[in-house]
């Protein structure tokens, strides 16, 4: 690794590459960022009333009024059909931000809070503009259980190591079931050479009773929070298990076993060499675990 560089280099560094003579844009003028031109409103309210726009924007009686047209003005892409009160939404905060970037001073905060709720207690119970207009379309059991047979079944790609096909479906399985980051599982990189960061031996793997007294695979992982370095007790931690004791799930959707096998794979379990000998471990008594070193 190359040795860090002082303040100072940097800034010699900076005025040998010409910084104190390529001096362009560099003054008190305000730096739009780059939108597309629909991201803006126009003000033809205000021209069509007689209003000067800029002016009327820092009008309560004016911004109400604006909003109200909005709201009845705008349909939705059905025939008679109403907009959701998302998209009456979304362009009042497009026309705000249009009206920012083309503006030195913003419309007041406070101003345009009071118009969001004009709309949300007056306007749209008076317009009747719906919430939600459509189920959201969430990803479900069937997708997952699709995407599993792609990657298993239908995929032709050839990866570099047969266990990395493996070890991409192992990340997407904890995803799914598990309350943790997927960072929180996988081996820390950003603080290389510093002994901190989660690594295989972080995590602890052992074997559970589940709720119907058989044995289950499971795993938890303490992450290595900010702050807590003096407090590891206090850590976050999250499971995974392989959910037995709920109803029958077809071996593509058990999370633990692609770990179990890369564990394996790896030689990393000091008294297993086997997937077999994992699993025929019994299950141990209630409220303890049996781990796998």
């Amino acid at each position: 690794m190359a040795p860090r560089k002082k303040s100072k280099s940097f800034l010699n560094t900076a005025r040998k590459n010409g910084a104190d003579q390529h001096r362009q844009g560099i003054n008190g003028e305000r730096v739009k960022g780059i939108v597309e031109p629909h991201t803006t409103k126009q003000y033809e309210f205000c021209t069509e009333t007689g209003k000067d726009p800029v002016s009327s924007a820092y009008d309560l009686a004016s911004l109400k009024d604006f909003a109200h047209h909005l709201a009845l003005g705008m349909e939705g892409r059905h025939d008679k059909d109403i907009a959701g009160q998302n998209s009456v939404i979304g362009v009042w905060k497009r026309f705000t931000a249009g009206f920012d970037r083309d503006n030195d001073d913003a419309i007041p905060q406070p101003l345009m809070n009071s118009v969001l709720n004009y709309l949300h207690k007056t306007v749209f119970p008076e317009r009747g503009n719906p919430e939600v207009k459509r189920p959201r379309n969430h990803a479900r059991k069937n997708h997952f259980i699709h995407l599993g047979r792609q990657l298993w079944e239908n995929d032709w790609h050839e990866y570099p190591k047969p266990i990395m096909r493996v070890s991409i479906w192992a990340q997407i399985l904890l995803y799914v079931f598990s309350s943790a980051r997927l960072c929180e599982y996988l081996e820390g990189a950003s603080r290389a050479n510093s002994g901190r960061g989660l690594y295989c031996r972080n995590i602890t793997f052992g074997v559970i009773r589940n709720e119907l007294g058989e044995p289950e695979l499971a795993a938890q992982v303490v992450k290595d929070t900010k702050g807590m370095t003096k407090r590891p007790n206090k850590r976050p931690k999250h499971e995974v298990y392989e959910g037995l004791s709920t109803k029958p799930r077809a071996l593509l959707l058990n999370p633990m076993i692609p770990i179990l096998a890369m564990l394996i794979a790896c030689g990393r379990l000091r008294d297993f060499n086997t997937l077999d000998e994992v699993l025929a471990i019994p299950a141990p008594p209630e409220d303890e675990v049996y781990a796998l070193e």
